[in-house]
């Protein structure tokens, strides 16, 4: 999202976001890097690691850079895509453990059983404009 903002803002465009109430876990690049590297050496196979950092609305993080720019843009709401959700999934405490990274724990319970994710195959087919049978198809 922020280099997508980067770029409209380069450009004098309008910065593009899905929905008012939209949030994210944003993390720096730097933190992104150190996330990967220390799965890759401590996380064992079907382990989850989450961010854990509180969610941000995203049209703050567009009205910030607009603001520390210096330009006078717009925000433009484009609407949300299909399956798309305004809020990540949020966990307990006691579903998590935390690891010797500020911000990543571990996820201790898994989040999908294979009922779970035939159902979520079903209802994401139910619903208009989704396209990607061949993709589930392989879950």
């Amino acid at each position: 999202v922020h280099l997508i903002f980067e770029r409209q803002i380069r450009e004098g465009k309008p910065l593009t976001i899905t929905h008012p109430a939209m949030t994210r876990r944003f993390i720096s690049g730097e933190e992104a890097a150190d996330f990967i590297l220390y799965a890759l050496t401590f996380g064992k196979n079907k382990d989850i690691f989450v961010a854990d950092k509180k969610p941000e609305k995203v049209v703050s993080l567009a009205e910030n850079m607009i603001k520390t720019s210096g330009k006078e843009l717009e925000i433009e709401i484009i609407g949300t895509r299909p399956g798309e959700k305004l809020e990540e999934e949020n966990y307990e405490r006691n579903d998590l453990t935390t690891t010797n990274l500020e911000y990543l724990s571990l996820l201790t319970k898994k989040p999908f059983s294979k009922n779970e994710i035939n159902r979520s195959k079903e209802s994401l087919l139910s619903k208009p404009g989704f396209t990607l049978l061949k993709e589930l198809e392989s879950l």
